[in-house]
């Protein structure tokens, strides 16, 4: 059985933290921003995003609020496996 590669169909939170963090560098925004509009510390977010499973629901919207795009964009193009 093939290995799980980040933004493959096999790995869907994986592809949402890619969203994600395509999201937030395209507009500029630091680490940090992200992870205070997830009410979170810089380190948990890099605890999700070396392990993208642990990440909720609510994180993923809480973060799309501030990268201004709605979070079905973020979870439908993981789930699409479309770049946003």
């Amino acid at each position: 059985m093939p290995a799980k590669k980040e933004g493959t169909k096999l790995d869907i939170p994986g592809n949402v933290i890619a969203n994600m963090e395509w999201l937030r560098m395209r507009q500029g925004l630091s680490i940090g921003d992200i992870a205070a509009a997830m009410s979170i510390c810089r380190n948990t977010y890099f605890t999700r995003k070396s392990n993208p499973g642990s990440l909720t629901l609510k994180e993923v919207a809480l973060a799309a609020r501030v990268l201004k795009t709605p979070a079905r964009l973020i979870m439908y193009g993981a789930l699409a496996e479309q770049p946003l």
